[in-house]
């Protein structure tokens, strides 16, 4: 049998922020999210393995550290710099390990992220 899942519907129904776990395989892990505008942004996150993000319904706008070069030659994060990806319905953000990364303020979207499958 084949059992469907209207995700739009189940994330917007979910609360605000919050993980709603879908499934997990060999450390992996699916989680369906329901983002709402917040006062500030979301809090920064760095994940060990690759994370991908697919927008299901709305808009959401991620951001990243800018990586830059210190005085000695260390790379590091920038504490005021930040790179913005704008994504629709339908569009996927591939977050590589490392990446210091969030779901900037106005995220009005509901969204599925995989972390931890091999690909």
């Amino acid at each position: 049998e084949i059992e469907v899942t209207k995700l739009v519907g189940v994330g917007r129904g979910l609360p605000v922020d919050t993980d709603h776990e879908l499934g997990t395989s060999g450390g992996g892990k699916m989680l369906l999210i329901n983002l709402r505008p917040q006062n500030e942004g979301f809090p920064f996150e760095v994940h060990q393995s690759v994370e991908r993000i697919v927008v299901l319904s709305g808009r959401l706008t991620m951001e990243q550290k800018r990586r830059r070069k210190n005085e000695e030659g260390k790379v590091e994060d920038s504490e005021t710099d930040l790179q913005q990806y704008s994504l629709d319905a339908g569009d996927m953000a591939t977050v590589f390990p490392g990446i210091t990364h969030r779901f900037a303020s106005d995220a009005d979207a509901v969204i599925l992220t995989c972390t931890g499958f091999v690909v």
